[in-house]
């Protein structure tokens, strides 16, 4: 009997050992993916206005996650979604992912790279404060402390001193705030869906809501898509990285 006790400990350290690094790999991956993606909204830039190179890139990625999820979707059961899994798959895809990318697009046309990055990284306090207040989460003094010690760091990056001041705060800065404002959803919505859709399911609704909602607010804005930027080769490397870079972030 002991010595099943102790397998099973030792057996329960190496889950648990697992799923923590797997959580770092998965933090280490996401912060590439959001920098790679910031760096494509450069190259995006040269041929689509902000929202149409959002969802032009979103609009691949659902393409390409149409294709390699196509034997793992169950019509059926996407056309009995509940209410509420419909409300928070509609705040994900428009709030937490068009919305949400569509931000931190402008903040990088109109910051440095390294602020708007150092910016987005405090999601995680945003997440965290929407779990608080609507998953009703305990507060963790920790947590908390060390968050605010990275926004503390992100103020220091972003306004070059050590006394907080937002007097270098600019337009892209203030966008990349939004973009925590609004990416927060994303993850606030993955926790409150019902376990009745797969995440492969997921990640193509998601998409194709985001995409949708992208078009319909660049259209809204009167923004145009130029057929021509299709032949710009530094636009086709944007659309092509962004399509794969959104795909992975969002499964």
């Amino acid at each position: 009997m002991n010595s099943n006790i102790i397998s099973s400990f030792f057996t329960a350290k190496k889950i648990s050992f697992s799923k923590k690094k797997l959580a770092v790999i998965g933090l280490i991956v996401a912060a590439c993916g959001y920098s790679i993606l910031g760096v494509n909204s450069r190259l995006l830039s040269q041929g689509f206005d902000s929202m149409t190179q959002v969802y032009v890139r979103i609009s691949v990625g659902f393409l390409l996650s149409l294709f390699a999820f196509r034997k793992d979707i169950k019509i059926k059961k996407i056309r009995k979604i509940s209410k509420s899994d419909l409300f928070w798959l509609l705040m994900m895809g428009v709030v937490g992912y068009s919305v949400g990318v569509w931000m931190i697009t402008i903040a990088v046309l109109n910051s440095k790279l390294v602020n708007a990055s150092a910016i987005f990284a405090t999601t995680p306090f945003a997440v965290y404060l929407y779990s608080f207040f609507l998953l009703k989460e305990k507060i963790n003094p920790k947590l908390i402390f060390l968050l605010s010690l990275a926004i503390y760091g992100v103020i220091i990056i972003s306004s070059k001193s050590f006394i907080p001041t937002f007097a270098e705060f600019g337009k892209g800065e203030i966008f990349a705030v939004l973009s925590v404002i609004t990416t927060g959803w994303w993850s606030v919505g993955r926790k409150m869906l019902s376990n009745k859709l797969n995440n492969k399911e997921i990640t193509v609704i998601v998409m194709f809501i985001a995409a949708v909602s992208g078009i319909i607010i660049a259209m809204i804005k009167g923004e145009p898509l130029p057929i021509q930027s299709f032949t710009m080769t530094p636009v086709l490397i944007g659309i092509a990285i962004g399509a794969i870079v959104n795909f992975a972030l969002t499964f």
